[in-house]
């Protein structure tokens, strides 16, 4: 009686598990095909040309662009749009907080930190932290609150750091970015998609702001706007092609045969999560792939470099040498990008970390990113190579400085 439960039961989860692998295969081909199609569609499309979807933008494009809008003071030196954002907060979300936070003198900084966008204002003791998920990338292991614990270090009081979350679509911070911070910070958070609020904003709020007699500022707005709508298929050009596109998916699950909306929605969100999890599994797979090649960098890390302490800051490699009586930690690391940096050692006090007129500034050649205490180069995702290759050469040039004293 036993063994044939038992045998039953493992019939049971064979076919389970059948089931789902066969789910999981065919959720893969139709995402091919989906793909190819789409891909058919954009050819009958209309000639259109739009500056920045020929520059194939990243998250530090989106950054720049925003840093530059806030930046923005009218003819009074008011932040007009930095204003108009605090304004759409209030009106569009569950936070009212912002509207109280006081613009003085403002620091706006891209990528200082690590950080997409700051805002530090001294005088009145407020800091906002922006956080840009534009184009998908993960969050990092406790992000969030890495950040507001460099602002606090900054000399901003907890109480009036704000964080701003900018997704593609709407989706919340994993709940390991905040570390111990999210509770505390739900009343000075809030959440602004790329597709439901800032495109929003930029159309109803900066667009119609704009001094007319400010050409180059108006037509980047529409170009920005005009590329967003397009991101994300929004283009009155693209409504056959989205058209075709709805009539696939309705097709392929069968979406016809239910009688409401609401019961499409339901088996469209089940579609969504089955394929989260194909591109969790996928994500896992890629990782350990990317953990095979991190490993295979140390390995040549200390073959190369085992005089220089290879391998001891925890990065995805580095070394650490001696130059001008202070320790210089050089690395490759990730950050939805990777990247390959210089800086004075964080063990070192604060005020010996400045970069500035020393010889880490001589390293611009090869990493042309800069602020007051590092200097560093993005690589694309996948360029495994060209990153190593570059810290092979950083490593040595900095090699040849300290033989040179």
């Amino acid at each position: 009686m036993e063994v044939t439960r038992i045998s039953n039961a493992l019939a049971a989860y064979l076919s389970i598990h059948e089931t789902i692998m066969e789910e999981y295969q065919n959720l893969i081909v139709f995402a091919l095909s989906f793909l190819v199609q789409k891909e058919r569609e954009k050819l009958s499309l209309p000639y259109h040309i739009n500056i920045i979807d020929e520059l194939h933008i990243n998250e530090n494009g989106h950054s720049r662009i925003l840093l530059k809008l806030l930046q923005y003071q009218n003819e009074q030196g008011e932040y007009t749009f930095l204003h108009s954002l605090f304004s759409y907060i209030n009106v569009h979300t569950h936070s009212s907080n912002f509207s109280r936070i006081e613009i003085k003198r403002p620091l706006l900084t891209q990528e200082e930190a690590r950080i997409d966008l700051w805002l530090r204002d001294w005088e009145s003791g407020y800091a906002i932290i922006f956080e840009n998920k534009a184009c998908d990338a993960v969050d990092q292991e406790e992000q969030l609150s890495r950040y507001i614990n460099k602002t606090i270090t900054e000399g901003f009081s907890k109480e009036k750091i704000f964080v701003v979350y900018l997704p593609s679509y709407a989706h919340e911070p994993d709940e390991q970015s905040w570390g111990d911070y999210k509770e505390e910070f739900e009343e000075r958070y809030v959440n602004l998609s790329f597709r439901d609020d800032i495109l929003a904003w930029l159309k109803d709020d900066v667009l119609p702001n704009i001094p007319s007699s400010n050409i180059y500022l108006y037509t980047a707005v529409v170009q920005y706007i005009d590329y967003l709508e397009g991101y994300f298929l929004l283009r009155k050009i693209n409504n056959r092609m989205n058209m075709n596109l709805d009539n696939l998916i309705s097709s392929q699950f069968e979406l016809d045969k239910f009688s409401t909306d609401k019961e499409r929605i339901k088996v469209l969100q089940e579609k969504i999560d089955d394929m989260q999890e194909v591109v969790n599994s996928m994500q896992t797979l890629q990782g350990r792939l990317c953990q095979s090649i991190f490993e295979d960098w140390q390995k040549k890390t200390k073959e190369l470099f085992p005089e220089l302490h290879p391998c001891e800051r925890g990065a995805l490699t580095d070394v650490s040498l001696i130059l001008g009586g202070k320790k210089v930690d050089i690395f490759i690391s990730s950050n939805s990008k990777m990247y390959c940096q210089v800086e004075f050692s964080p063990s070192l006090p604060q005020e010996e970390r400045d970069i500035n007129g020393t010889f880490i500034e001589e390293l611009k050649d090869l990493l042309p990113s800069c602020n007051t205490n590092c200097v560093w180069k993005y690589i694309s995702p996948l360029e495994f190579d060209e990153v190593f290759q570059l810290f092979i050469e950083v490593v040595n040039r900095c090699k040849q400085m300290a033989n040179n004293g």
